[in-house]
């Protein structure tokens, strides 16, 4: 799940603190996992006014396109609940959804030759154990190219576009080895 910058949320929490020092209203209680003391009170009214500010959904960039002027990003699709893959055809344009899937984007890079592809990284049933995959833009296909096993991370294309390099620690569950794979 994407969640506002830290700050975002420090700002927001101490709003806030600060507004509902004097106020009586009906107030809101903090989750059970979150411990407070001294903090006060939050009037309901003033934890729905802010609600808005804590529903951001973050827009990161990834990647230029090599050849056309196409941005690739991750963002939280309205409704969803992770970070999908999009792209941006034109300054102002809509953005376009390329992945789909229960688990969010992490990082993305265009082939970088034709940018007829992609690659993307993320994670598999929460388990943090990042995994590469490779989408054909043509199709929509989208492959596996790690083992679905082990943490793979800082994927990288070749300068020819024809391979893609990668850290894991398959061989012995410690040391982060590079690894090549051909991407077709």
């Amino acid at each position: 799940m994407d969640y506002p910058p830290l700050h975002v949320k420090y700002v927001c929490v101490l709003i806030l603190v600060l507004v509902a020092w004097n106020s009586p209203a009906a107030v809101v209680k903090p989750p059970a996992q979150i411990h407070t003391r001294g903090i006060p009170a939050i009037p309901a009214k003033l934890a729905e006014q802010a609600k808005p500010y804590l529903q951001v959904r973050a827009v990161r960039f990834q990647d230029w396109h090599p050849v056309k002027k196409h941005m690739l990003l991750t963002q939280r699709p309205k409704g969803g609940q992770v970070s999908q893959l999009h792209v941006v055809k034109k300054a102002g344009g809509a953005l376009r959804q390329l992945t789909r899937g229960k688990e969010p984007v992490r990082s993305a890079r265009y082939q970088p030759v034709d940018g007829r592809s992609l690659i993307f990284s993320r994670d598999e049933a929460g388990s943090e154990r990042y995994q590469v995959f490779h989408l054909d833009l043509a199709t929509g296909k989208t492959t596996r190219l790690t083992d679905g096993k082990n943490r793979h991370t800082s994927a990288w294309w070749s300068p020819n576009g024809e391979r893609v390099v990668y850290f894991s620690p398959k061989r012995n569950g410690r040391d982060n080895d590079l690894y090549v794979v051909d991407p077709a």
